[in-house]
């Protein structure tokens, strides 16, 4: 009966001269109600979709649903609320085709203040679209394609992947879940190749809206799983969301189960609480939080000239990675969080799963999320030709990133914690990238925990192996290391270093210094040594076995006359002690006995 109403209010109003949306209607089922007055009885049974038992007004509904989302003055309350806004910030829009609701959604994305009762009729029209993504006319129209290339399993017996086909039988019992799904799967495939700006930009403006209301929060069952781990975890923010604004209730609860989301039992509520925080690594323009405590400084470093509410999520993640250690107090804080996640683990790192999904899904399968970081950075080390070049690019980016701050090296942090905390608190300080990390390099002869020692000593090999690794060394030594890569000398294996080296004398004064410190560790333990430790394996082996590692250059250079020692190895001590010979301080033995003299 309500919707024969509506299909009477529509031809009354062709009848009398009116018209309808400007944009054809996508079916015959939404084309009895594009247009007309939205009756309660309607709005309460769109609410109430999942129970109603006749497939035939589940259809009905759907289409009436779906025509509101395409032509929102089509929803009456939603018009009469918003009347003055649309007047004032919409006047140019042409009804039909979504565009009414996507600006009144840009309108609120920009802080700007829309009429309370018109932000409530838009929340709640955004918030049926969240609870039954088919329903969304934008996202249909914008990602079909992307549905049928990317998310056709989790559509299959909707007829989302043929969008936009009507509800099915079949689907009755669980159409909301298996659409929801579909806007999940939507999500993770949003940087792939082939995903094309409109739907990554409509499935990033759905993603900000549910991100944006703690009320939307529940519809995806983020809290509905987690009474228990609330009130355990979190008792505090339990006992203040009481007292808060409805909008608000659920804020600080979430953000709490989510920074302590990795002392969360296995269950609903742990996989529910990861998925909010996998999609906050994905669109960080959806992380209210983290724009509040930034905005200033966004603004400052970022280059936004439509401002931050309006940055694109790509563009955000690579100004907080590439001005990262510009960022202070609160806001270095959020940013620090969002990155040591997306270094730690894989599940929350945006363009190194999309980047490298092949690689992932074919040599690290089944390797759990906290390894396969390290599981690709094994295949580049020892079959390079395995990674696709743009996987081998956006990981390389990773690596270098983490060499800049021991905060992002999850092994180096925890077993480094103490020793750090007694030895390097300051360099946490210096807004220097790698400043931490060399702090730990220079102290290595006091750290305390041998995990630790080995882990710095891991670190130092690293970075003699692929200077890029070494922070200090490519902020001091960036124009000679430019010079290097023009002549032709290629990254990796140790290359550039070996570049630098062989012209040490004619260096600037501040990369000659930075450069002393690495040929004298390097002097001083073979094992941060690339070049020898590479060339000299056997003799290592054959002549020093008993030797400690700190004494194994000694021993190699005491047996350059062996009959069995090999010229790559001797080519490699050689160069190694010609630069202990130009400067003492370059030679361990050398520089202890000469500097208490020089004292």
């Amino acid at each position: 009966r309500e919707i024969n109403a509506a299909a009477g209010a529509q031809a009354s109003g062709r009848a009398s001269g009116g018209t309808g949306a400007s944009d054809a209607p996508l079916s015959n089922s939404t084309a009895v109600v594009v247009g007309a007055q939205v009756a309660p009885r309607l709005t309460c049974l769109r609410r109430n979709m999942s129970a109603i038992g006749s497939p035939l007004c589940k259809e009905r509904v759907h289409g009436y649903a779906l025509a509101v989302s395409e032509n929102a003055l089509a929803n009456a309350p939603l018009a009469a609320a918003c009347s003055a806004d649309i007047s004032k910030h919409c006047a140019a829009v042409q009804p039909g085709g979504g565009r009414v609701l996507d600006c009144l959604e840009r309108v609120a994305r920009t802080r700007a203040q829309l009429a309370p009762q018109c932000a409530e009729q838009v929340l709640s029209q955004m918030a049926a679209e969240l609870a039954d993504p088919s329903t969304s006319f934008g996202l249909r129209r914008d990602c079909s394609v992307e549905v049928s290339l990317f998310c056709k399993a989790a559509a299959k017996g909707r007829g989302l992947h043929s969008w936009p086909a009507p509800l099915s039988n079949a689907s009755a019992g669980n159409a909301s879940d298996t659409s929801r799904g579909t806007l999940d799967c939507l999500r993770s495939h949003s940087r792939a190749l082939g995903f094309r700006p409109a739907c990554a930009a409509r499935v990033a403006s759905l993603t900000r809206t549910e991100m944006s209301d703690s009320r939307l929060m529940l519809l995806g069952g983020q809290l509905s799983h987690c009474r228990e781990e609330a009130a355990q975890l979190c008792p505090n923010e339990t006992a203040a969301s009481k007292s808060l604004p409805v909008a608000k209730r659920y804020t600080g609860l979430m953000q709490c189960l989510q920074a302590k989301h990795a002392k969360l039992p296995e269950g609903a509520c742990r996989v529910k609480v990861r998925s909010s925080l996998r999609v906050l690594a994905y669109f960080p323009t959806a992380n209210s939080p983290l724009l509040a405590e930034c905005r200033d400084q966004f603004t400052a470093y970022c280059g936004a000239p439509d401002g931050v509410d309006l940055m694109e999520d790509d563009a955000l993640l690579r100004c907080l990675r590439e001005h990262r250690a510009l960022f202070t107090g609160g806001c270095r804080a959020k940013v620090m969080s969002i990155e040591r996640m997306a270094h730690n683990e894989m599940d929350f790192n945006a363009e190194v799963s999309e980047a490298c999904a092949v690689e992932l899904r074919t040599q690290c399968r089944g390797v759990d999320s906290r390894q396969q970081l390290s599981c690709l950075e094994r295949m580049g080390e020892v079959r390079a030709a395995k990674l696709a070049p743009t996987c081998s690019r956006v990981l390389q980016g990773f690596k270098e990133r983490a060499a800049q701050s021991v905060e992002l090296m999850g092994k180096v942090s925890s077993v480094c914690r103490e020793d750090y905390e007694l030895l390097c608190a300051s360099a946490s300080a210096l807004q220097h990238p790698g400043a931490s990390i060399q702090c730990l390099k220079d102290s290595r002869g006091q750290l305390r925990s041998k995990d630790c020692k080995a882990a710095v000593l891991g670190l130092m090999a690293g970075a003699s192996r692929d200077s890029r690794l070494d922070a200090m060394l490519q902020s001091q030594c960036g124009r000679d290391l430019f010079e290097c890569t023009r002549a032709g000398v290629l990254p990796g294996e140790g290359r550039l270093l070996k570049c630098l080296k062989e012209k040490l004398s004619k260096l600037q004064p501040s990369c000659a210094a930075q450069l002393r410190k690495t040929v004298h560790a390097e002097a001083e333990d073979v094992r941060v040594n690339f070049e020898v430790s590479k060339a000299c394996e056997a003799e290592l082996h054959h002549y020093c076995a008993s030797v400690k590692p700190e004494g194994a250059l000694g021993c190699l250079e005491l047996h350059l006359g062996g009959s069995d020692f090999g010229a790559p190895c001797a080519t490699a001590v050689r160069a190694t002690m010609r630069l202990a010979l130009q400067d003492y301080r370059l030679h361990p033995q050398g520089k202890a006995a000469r500097e208490p003299t020089l004292a």
